[in-house]
């Protein structure tokens, strides 16, 4: 049986947004870039926005208030929270040739402004055959909740699955359940552990 394919989005399908923005942001707040990304991704309001908790509205006050920013500034970061979401270059060309053979889906911690923006953008509905994401489920990564609640929505076994993320604690939990897992670096590495789990491209 062919692997239904899973695949992350931020630092695996598209660029980073945060560090993006910790580079471009950062000497504005007098801020180091970890401190700045650490405001905008592990304060925890990211990770309520991620599981549905919160809404993006109150997410971005909650930044705005630790930043101590003007409106403008809060709603130019919003739009460059978005807009500094590229695909990695070789990305979309892979899933294309990936998903002529295997099923394609995503899986990713993130929110639901951002999601729409992409979708308009990049019409990602017509790229994967389906799309799984944190608030979903109400689980973020790296818990491992998350690929369990999605496997089992699609009704499918850990061991009928392969999942590609950067995020290492997360590939080694999902092998733990009985999935491949592939810790993504760049495409050419990734097609090469592709190919030598049995994937054809």
């Amino acid at each position: 049986m062919k692997p239904v394919i899973f695949v992350d989005f931020g630092e695996t399908y598209f660029c980073g947004s945060a560090k993006f923005m910790a580079k471009k942001y950062a000497k504005e707040f007098y801020m180091t870039q970890k401190q700045f990304f650490d405001i905008l991704i592990k304060s925890g309001s990211w990770n309520l926005l991620a599981r549905g908790k919160i809404t993006d509205n109150e997410h971005w006050n909650k930044i705005q208030e630790m930043l101590k920013t003007t409106d403008a500034q809060i709603a130019e970061m919003r739009r460059c929270f978005h807009s500094s979401c590229k695909p990695i270059a070789g990305m979309p060309e892979l899933v294309k040739r990936l998903r002529k053979n295997y099923k394609v889906v995503v899986l990713s911690g993130n929110n639901r402004e951002r999601i729409e923006y992409l979708e308009k953008k990049y019409k990602l509905s017509k790229i994967f055959h389906e799309q799984h994401y944190s608030y979903h489920y109400g689980y973020d990564k790296p818990d491992p909740r998350l690929f369990a609640a999605a496997v089992k929505k699609m009704k499918l076994k850990p061991k009928d699955c392969l999942m590609i993320d950067d995020m290492s604690d997360f590939i080694r939990d999902v092998r733990k359940m009985g999935a491949q897992g592939i810790v993504f670096k760049n495409p050419k590495q990734l097609e090469r552990d592709l190919r030598k789990t049995g994937v054809e491209i």
